[in-house]
């Protein structure tokens, strides 16, 4: 798990960890699982999964900044 202090870090962080478990690795961020994906052929495979009607969760965070700043998505 990932603590909140980590998180203005998160990025460097991220990549520390890639270094350390390779291309795919899952981790728990305050109360969200999540899995990152650093290879490009990997996430083509897993798109090409994701069916006809794909859901793709927005991090409350993303929906505060584009409300905040007046921006869009994209």
């Amino acid at each position: 798990m990932i603590d909140a202090i980590f998180l203005p870090r998160l990025h460097l962080t991220i990549d520390e960890m890639h270094k350390k478990y390779g291309n795919i690795f899952r981790i728990r961020i305050e109360s969200i699982d999540a899995v990152f994906i650093s290879s490009a052929d990997y996430m083509r495979s897993i798109f090409a999964f994701e069916g006809k009607y794909p859901k793709h969760p927005i991090p409350p965070a993303w929906l505060y900044f584009n409300q905040k700043f007046n921006v869009q998505r994209g």
